[in-house]
């Protein structure tokens, strides 16, 4: 099976032939992992295909068909509900038992919330901020920066948010997406909160993407 596999890229009969059914194998392959995606409600980022040029011999036919598996598994991962890590680098005034957004993928225009359950050191006071960073292969495609204050008082929680000493806060900041970010493009998200008194209050990082729900 495997050899049948190499063969279906590398082609048969002459280097012209080779070339040629590789192409056409490839090409192939492509339209199989998109209609994979699409199944599971995304499509591959056209942009991230179209700088492409179809390789002339079978080692760089390899390695163009492993950087288009690379970006079906990262488009299917992104489509997943996202599984956020701790990004802090060290202590915090919000520990956190449980991190989580309303809904996955994100709509454009549409809001979207982060809800943080967890123990307060500190209350929360003015001047906090959330800032959120979506990166693609280290590169910055979508920056929002809030007003912490602001977004939880319109959950009904406004600052101070208080610190209980024997009970758990939740504080729940809900953010209307900007219309133009790249559908279906795989971010890596950092989300950090930061307190009025300049302390961190949490650091959380995940994969997530966007979708156009109007369509």
């Amino acid at each position: 099976m495997i050899d049948n596999f190499y063969t279906s890229i590398r082609g048969t009969g002459t280097a012209s032939n080779k070339r040629t059914d590789g192409r056409r194998c490839i090409r192939n392959h492509i339209e199989q992992a998109g209609a994979l995606i699409k199944s599971n409600g995304q499509s591959v980022p056209l942009l991230l295909i179209t700088p492409f040029i179809l390789p002339s011999n079978d080692r760089s036919t390899m390695k163009f068909f492993a950087a288009i598996a690379t970006l079906v598994f990262a488009s299917l991962a992104a489509a997943q509900t996202p599984v956020f890590t701790d990004c802090a680098t060290g202590s915090t005034d919000f520990t956190l038992s449980s991190f989580s957004v309303s809904q996955h993928p994100l709509c454009i225009n549409q809001n979207f919330c982060f809800t943080a359950v967890g123990q307060l050191a500190a209350p929360i006071t003015q001047g906090a901020n959330i800032t959120l960073y979506g990166r693609y292969l280290g590169r910055v495609f979508y920056l929002e920066n809030h007003d912490l204050c602001a977004l939880s008082a319109a959950q009904g929680n406004p600052c101070p948010v208080p610190a209980p000493v024997s009970s758990a806060s939740s504080v729940t900041a809900c953010i209307l997406a900007k219309p133009t970010p790249l559908v279906n493009l795989p971010l890596v998200f950092t989300i950090i909160a930061k307190n009025g008194n300049g302390n961190t209050l949490y650091c959380r990082t995940a994969t997530m993407s966007f979708k156009d729900c109007s369509v």
